[in-house]
Formats: structure tokens, C-alpha cells, sequence
């Protein structure tokens, strides 16, 4: 698949055109994404076990969007960041990867001389890019979810992204410097990491897809679907089988494709049970 055929590809999932690089453009971009392709670990447990249970490289751009066009896979940061950096870039964006924390990896889009943060990996509110650096009182925000970019007090160009649930703070947060840029060989361990036997998204069953359109983000980990409205209102169900797994990714978040049953077998071929609880 040529250049221009994989842009035209990837441009037609987000449902968008080509257009000038622009801030409103980039923003429609970061909407499209998130609301397209999403947050799920299914395609990293079956591609860890097709590589011999060992870690497998990013995928192609290709087979990237081939992958979502036949299963409707997206994956976790480093595939959904790292894919998105690579279309910005052939749209005509300036922008670079940085790395938050010891592993999560994000972007940078410059435009006009400012620096926007971009993040298509994170399963949080990224619906725009965010002016971190002219906005202080910066907050990305969905349904009692938030996330802040905030200036340290005393580093120069540190930067800590700090995540709350119902105002509470729920993620470690990462630090990160803006103005540091990364290469994808620099994520080459902290890949293998992610790939490690306890490694968080290699011990779970996950999947989460904001539907804006529907005024919500539906969410699944392991056997437990919960659907988080705009208004902070909050629907739980348990799920008893495989099926009725598939059946909510199909139902709910219109996904009929991903490969649910495939994922499941592979956890459970290294002892991992999603519908067992937890102590």
C-alpha cells in the first residue's frame, strides 16, 4: 500500500478529508480518532502469543488499519500514538512523540510557534489538542473524568499530567518534558515492558470507545461493562460468559468484529481468568 492510498485509508475510518494542517483540522483529527478506533488490549494478547509469547514489534501502518478494517482493533498507546504521529506527519503537521512517566508515550503538534498536547492512547478525554503552555487552568473533561496538564513549580518545561475520577486522583501522575522529543527507538524497552507476564495489559481483558455522539464512553474490563454518561450518570453490569462479552461489544459499542473469544483464550491459556474475582 503506497503513501498517499494508507493516508486516504486511514482518513477515510476517521470519516474526514484531507486539509490544510490548522488547529481546527487537528481537532477534528484527535475527535474522529478517539471515536473511531479503540482503546483495546485484545490485539496485544493474540499478536503477543502469535510471536511465540514474546514481545512483537509496533505494527505497520498497513497492517495497522488493515487489522481495524477486518477485526476493528485500535490498541494501546504506543500503537494508537505512534500510528497517529505517523498521519499527522504525512498531513503536513509538526509534531513529535514525548514520553510521559517511564512508559506512556504521547504527542507534540506544534503549530504557529505553540506547542499542543495530543493524545489518542490514553482512554482519557483527549478530545482536542490542549494548549498546555498558553492555558494554565487546561482541564480535558468527560463525565467525571479529567485530566490536567500542569506546570511544576520550580523545573523549567516539566510538565505533570495528573488524572482524576469524581475528583479524585486515580493514576500516579506522570511527569514529562514538553520539549524533549522522542523517537520510536527510544520506547523500545519500555515496549518490551509492556509485554511483560505482569505487565497491566497483559493480566486483564480490556476495551473502552468514547460515542460522543451518544453522550458517552462505554467501558469493559475484564467480565464488568460500565457505561459513563456526560451528565456523570453511570450504568454497571456484570457479565457471566464469553458471549455475553461479545454480544456488548457488538451491542454497545458496535465493534462485531473484535475479536473477543480469541483474546479471552489466550489470557486463559497463561491462567488468567477475567471472570474470576478479585480479592
Amino acid at each position: 500500500m503506497r503513501l498517499l492510498e494508507k493516508r486516504n485509508t486511514y482518513l477515510s475510518l476517521l470519516k474526514t478529508a484531507v486539509k490544510k494542517p490548522s488547529l481546527s483540522y487537528l481537532t477534528e483529527l484527535c475527535h474522529a480518532h478517539l471515536t473511531t478506533f479503540p482503546f483495546e488490549n485484545m490485539s496485544k494478547v493474540i499478536q503477543f502469543k502469535k510471536n511465540g509469547n514474546s514481545p512483537p514489534g509496533l505494527p505497520a501502518l498497513t497492517e495497522f488499519l488493515r487489522s481495524n478494517q477486518m477485526h476493528h482493533t485500535g490498541g494501546t498507546c504506543y500503537t494508537l500514538n505512534s500510528q497517529f504521529a505517523k498521519l499527522l506527519q504525512v498531513l503536513g503537521f509538526q509534531c513529535y512523540l514525548i514520553k510521559l512517566g517511564n512508559d506512556h508515550m504521547a504527542i507534540i503538534v506544534t503549530i504557529d510557534g505553540d506547542n499542543y498536547y495530543v493524545d489518542c492512547g490514553a482512554a482519557a478525554p483527549f478530545f482536542e489538542p490542549v494548549a498546555f503552555e498558553k492555558n494554565k487552568e487546561n482541564v480535558s473533561a468527560f463525565g467525571g473524568e479529567e485530566v490536567r496538564l500542569e506546570a511544576d513549580k520550580t523545573v523549567p518545561d516539566l510538565y505533570h499530567y495528573v488524572r482524576k475520577r469524581d475528583g479524585i486522583i486515580n493514576h500516579e501522575p506522570w511527569g514529562f518534558y514538553a520539549n524533549q522529543p522522542y523517537s520510536l527507538d527510544d520506547f523500545y524497552e519500555p515496549m518490551r515492558r509492556s509485554f511483560g507476564e505482569s505487565a497491566p495489559f497483559m493480566t486483564i481483558l480490556r476495551c473502552q470507545l468514547w460515542q460522543t455522539a451518544k453522550e458517552r464512553n462505554v467501558s469493559l474490563l475484564n467480565n464488568t461493562f460500565v457505561i459513563r454518561y456526560v451528565d456523570g450518570t453511570i450504568h454497571t453490569e456484570k457479565l457471566n460468559t464469553v458471549e455475553e462479552i461479545e454480544q456488548i461489544i457488538d451491542k454497545e459499542f458496535g465493534l462485531p468484529k473484535l475479536p473477543v473469544k480469541e483474546a479471552v483464550a489466550c489470557l486463559e491459556e497463561r491462567d488468567i481468568d477475567i471472570f474470576a474475582e478479585k480479592k
